[in-house]
């Protein structure tokens, strides 16, 4: 069967009749963090379809089972057994409806932390969290259903309307993938202008890889009226995060002298940043980019970047 790892890590501290739910930081880039279409960073393989990392050792028709560990392992430790002696009051707060409970017990099925460990508990907790409402809930039961699960066998179509979903709720990594899948057409009809959509919701959440998809729709004209100006605007401000698909966008914009005054220097600067960025494929055309326009450098030119 298929099955899938990249439910977030819940931190459970229970005080009195509260808790709360945080996301631990992990050594490993998770299997549906966000990304762009044509970042590959030699970590992680990239998804065909969405442009999503994963880990080297999964694959969406593969049965590896990828599990993060958090840097702090105290932390992961004193986790343990905080979900030991919290299993029974999160499960009296998810069986009365509360949605962050019943994700929260979905993940402690899901890794077996102070429970039998469960694949079909964990979907049933995440499903009945997502069927709630809770975003964050919804997004997993996407990439569940995008990938497969357990005995949940993958269905695109089924992923589509959970990503959605959470889309619609204002969760920023599902706003992201609904854009890729409406610009791909995958689990929903090709429809630029609501992959436009959702990708500018993205954006303005500070997604960086939304920003970079939303100069690349709008320098070709994609769902949005072609607009130089604003591709620009967007390249730079995932550029500045330190892109690298934007930053070879830059490159190219400067070397073709589109939207901006032609500058091989300007050109050589951004495909230097992109070539030293994590994203292997930018990485790898900035650094052909960057042997041809070494060819045409004037003497000043060369002088102004440093090269000898």
């Amino acid at each position: 069967m298929k099955k899938i790892c990249s439910i977030s890590l819940v931190c459970l501290a229970m005080m009195g009749t509260a808790y709360a739910v945080e996301t631990v930081t992990t050594t490993a880039t998770a299997p549906v963090a966000v990304t762009a279409g044509m970042h590959n960073s030699s970590a992680v393989k990239t998804d065909p379809i969405l442009g999503i990392n994963q880990p080297a050792n999964m694959t969406k028709n593969g049965n590896s089972l990828y599990l993060e560990k958090p840097v702090n392992l105290d932390m992961y430790t004193k986790l343990r057994t905080m979900a030991e002696n919290s299993y029974a009051r999160l499960t009296h707060l998810a069986e009365n409806g509360d949605v962050k409970a019943q994700y929260a017990l979905g993940y402690l099925y899901y890794k077996g932390e102070g429970v039998e460990q469960s694949d079909m508990r964990a979907f049933e907790w995440i499903t009945r969290a997502a069927e709630a409402g809770y975003a964050k809930a919804q997004y997993e039961l996407g990439v569940i259903y995008y990938y497969g699960f357990g005995q949940i066998y993958a269905s695109e179509k089924e992923a589509a309307i959970w990503y959605e979903r959470a889309a619609q709720n204002g969760f920023a990594k599902a706003q992201y993938v609904a854009g890729r899948l409406y610009l791909k057409g995958y689990g929903v009809k090709k429809s630029y202008p609501k992959a436009f959509k959702y990708f500018q919701r993205a954006a303005d959440q500070s997604v960086v890889k939304a920003q970079y998809e939303l100069g690349y729709m709008y320098q070709h004209g994609y769902g949005v009226k072609k607009s130089y100006e604003e591709a620009y605007k967007w390249y730079m401000r995932a550029a500045d995060k330190k892109d690298g698909d934007a930053a070879y966008a830059l490159g190219e914009m400067y070397r073709t002298g589109k939207f901006v005054k032609k500058s091989n220097v300007d050109a050589y600067n951004w495909f230097l940043k992109a070539s030293q960025s994590e994203d292997q494929l930018a990485s790898s055309n900035a650094n052909i980019a960057l042997t041809d326009l070494q060819k045409v450098l004037t003497p000043a030119e060369r002088q102004q970047l440093n090269l000898h």
